[in-house]
């Protein structure tokens, strides 16, 4: 039974039972009225056509679920209503509302549990434990998929440990645990031997998660067979789900190989299975491959495009409550409109058999009353007031229609013009409201004349939204003799980005000034420590946060003429940059310093951060503190990645063509070409420069750079 209603939902590869059938609406409206059927097998045959639409048509999988639990509740069948609730459940994880999924999942746990159906109880759990994972929740995960675990030993049902095992794989390979991960696959595959041929779809999604494994370790030759391996059984089998995954993962491979025609074919066909298929998570992940392949072979036009859908999807799968909302009511309304339609061509049906019924029995009147030829008589009466009265009905209701249609006609434009009057005040309250969001977050950015400069004798701030207000965000504080600077890009940009940056801003300077913590990467700690405080009040599942470039300087005294002494530094995602005359040497770290020699006498040391964000992270651990010696005379460049991801070019015909990413060594070799000029120049340098490379192209993403010489 747990094959019947089990997708297995991997971030590797998705496996679903359900058939690849279409069923004509006709077809499943006509069930009803087949009385050989019992009500079981009519709810068993809706449920079907729900399974087999949920990788199709989304949309129309839960119209049939929703049909499926209003039915089983009239009917009063509870094992009907538990498989409505898990392929309604199925539909949410298709929209990437997962917090849905789990209420639907829950609802139909508590029907299995009271059936006493210890499959059911076992499955759902497993689907349950699959969406946490979805939320980055993966302690509770775990619990879920281990407690399905416990079910199907009990049940002794092999083929359900197969699933289990996959998904505790899938578990260990997200925490990069790639040893425990394939033995959980070569486990499953030893309770798969002999039984392949009944469960090729199990098959595939073990070697395509296997080839997945490999891939994240880069070891590149032994991925590919596996991935083959699923991508034929996929594509025979016709997963559309699995070769999303499967092509998407195969054009990595054939990027990282060099054969870009391979690698592009295959990104293209990912990306087309997955807008058909309407799959967000898809769309998003096979749109970044795609731009990837695109600007390696020079087509920097489809690059950007790819990219931005890229963009737009990921900011999509964060901020989708709303969306999702709508979305589910879109459905329900459908439902309602169809259910609708439905009871009115019913009731038709109803009144045609009626009449049908009440003629033939004035016929028979006829016949024993009064013979044969006043049956035909009353015919050719009848039949010729019959057409009469059609021709009266016909020409009545063209009449009405033409006057209804005009006066339809008539009512939709005066709607239409209302609701552009709406929209129009709409856009203005919101653009407002936006304008003095962003004199708010102007009002709490340091000013750069009156803070930056007062702390810097020779700096500057190249700062460029995006949109009317940022995510990013620089900040400045001084305590004592030690002065403080950083570069901050938080989760998003626009509104949201916005309101974290702010929320963000106000951690720093309570973990220095209210807190009195002194050390960078005790005050990133601290930080996150805020920040998770203040989302987990709300009760929700908020993954933003940021990535920042944090240092302290040191300086002999506290006057501002006084010389630095020594950096205490720490980031998160973002590094940071110092140019130094060749004079001075710095001992190289493998792991966090890295100086490489530069033309001029003059060297560049990079200070790299702590692969982790300052918010929720899966591994977190504390942030590490750098400290190093200064110069009079070094420059110190604090950054975004704002800069770096634009789109853009250096002649117009580059431009055109979608231009191309400015990359970290085009970024390096501009900052080392303007080191003979003053910072303020160096500033308005790298605005003219942003301009001229993004020329007519949109912006990508919120920009901050800081530049300082000590």
């Amino acid at each position: 039974m747990k094959q019947i209603f089990f997708i297995l939902i991997l971030i590797v590869s998705n496996l679903s039972f359900g058939q690849n059938r279409s069923f004509p609406a006709y077809q499943v409206d006509s069930v009803w009225s087949v009385d050989s059927l019992t009500k079981e097998d009519k709810l068993y045959f809706v449920y079907d056509v729900s399974w087999s639409y949920i990788t199709e048509d989304v949309d129309t999988a839960m119209y049939y679920a929703n049909m499926l639990i209003d039915s089983a509740e009239f009917y009063e069948l509870d094992q009907y209503r538990a498989y409505g609730h898990s392929s309604r459940a199925e539909c949410f994880i298709m929209y990437a509302n997962y917090k849905r999924a789990i209420e639907e999942y829950q609802k139909a746990e508590g029907l299995y549990e009271k059936m006493g159906d210890e499959s059911g109880v076992g499955a759902t759990l497993m689907n349950m434990g699959l969406a946490y994972f979805h939320l980055d929740e993966h302690q509770t995960a775990r619990k879920f998929i281990e407690e399905s675990l416990y079910y199907d030993k009990k049940l002794n049902d092999t083929i359900g440990m197969v699933h289990t095992m996959i998904n505790l794989a899938v578990s260990y390979k997200r925490s990069k645990e790639y040893a425990k991960a394939l033995e959980y696959l070569e486990r499953s595959l030893e309770l798969l031997e002999g039984k392949e041929k009944d469960n090729i779809g199990l098959l595939a999604v073990i070697q395509g998660t296997k080839g997945n494994i490999y891939l994240s370790k880069e070891e590149y030759d032994r991925a590919y067979e596996p991935m083959r391996i699923a991508h034929d059984i996929s594509e025979k089998q016709g997963f559309k789900d699995d070769l999303i995954v499967n092509k998407s993962n195969l054009s990595i491979y054939y990027e990282q190989k060099g054969n870009l025609d391979k690698a592009l074919e295959y990104a293209k066909d990912s990306y087309d299975i997955a807008v058909t298929t309407k799959s967000v998570h898809g769309v998003e992940s096979s749109a970044k491959q795609l731009s990837s392949v695109h600007e390696k072979i020079g087509n920097g036009k489809e690059a950007l495009k790819y990219y931005k859908v890229h963009v737009k999807y990921r900011d999509s799968i964060k901020n989708d409550e709303n969306i999702e909302e709508m979305t589910r009511m879109d459905v329900k309304l459908d439902y309602e409109i169809k259910a609708a339609k439905d009871s009115v061509r019913v009731q038709k049906e109803k009144e045609v058999l009626a009449a049908e019924k009440q003629w033939a029995e004035r016929l028979n009147y006829a016949f024993f009353g009064g013979g044969a030829l006043a049956i035909i008589f009353t015919i050719f009466l009848y039949s010729r007031y019959r057409i009469i009265g059609r021709q009266k009905r016909v020409i009545e209701e063209q009449k009405k229609a033409v006057e209804r249609q005009r006066d339809i006609a008539n009512e939709k434009q005066k709607e239409a013009e209302e609701q552009h009057r709406l929209v129009d005040e709409k856009n203005k309250e919101i653009i407002d409201s936006i304008q003095y969001a962003r004199r708010l977050q102007s009002a709490i950015l340091p000013s750069v004349v009156d803070q930056v400069k007062s702390l810097f004798a020779d700096a500057f701030v190249y700062y460029a939204p995006k949109d009317i207000v940022a995510g990013d965000f620089y900040w400045c504080e001084k305590v004592d003799n030690v002065h403080y600077i950083a570069a901050a890009d938080c989760t998003g940009h626009g509104v949201p980005g916005a309101m974290v940056s702010v929320m963000c801003s106000s951690a720093l300077t309570k973990a220095l000034i209210e807190d009195g913590i002194k050390e960078p990467g005790k005050i990133l700690d601290r930080v996150r420590q805020l920040i998770m405080e203040r989302f987990e009040k709300s009760g929700e599942s908020v993954n933003d946060g940021m990535d920042i470039s944090l240092a302290a300087i040191h300086y002999s005294s506290s006057d501002k003429n006084s010389k630095p002494e020594k950096i205490e530094w720490s980031g998160a995602n973002n590094p940071l940059w110092i140019f130094r005359d060749h004079r001075w040497k710095v001992e190289e770290n493998e792991e966090r310093i890295r100086s490489e020699e530069l033309e001029n006498n003059r060297q560049l040391i990079q200070l790299k951060p702590d692969k982790q964000p300052v918010g929720k992270s899966f591994h977190a651990k504390p942030f590490t503190t750098m400290i190093m010696e200064v110069h009079e005379g070094d420059k110190l460049y604090l950054f975004s990645d704002g800069y770096i991801d634009q789109f853009g070019g250096k002649t117009t015909d580059q431009r055109l063509k979608g231009g191309k990413k400015l990359k970290t060594k085009g970024f390096k070799s501009l900052l080392n070409s303007i080191q003979d000029k003053s910072l303020e120049d160096q500033g308005k340098t790298l605005e003219h420069n942003f301009i001229d490379w993004k020329g007519s192209l949109e912006q990508v993403d919120d920009v901050c750079v800081i530049g300082i010489q000590l």
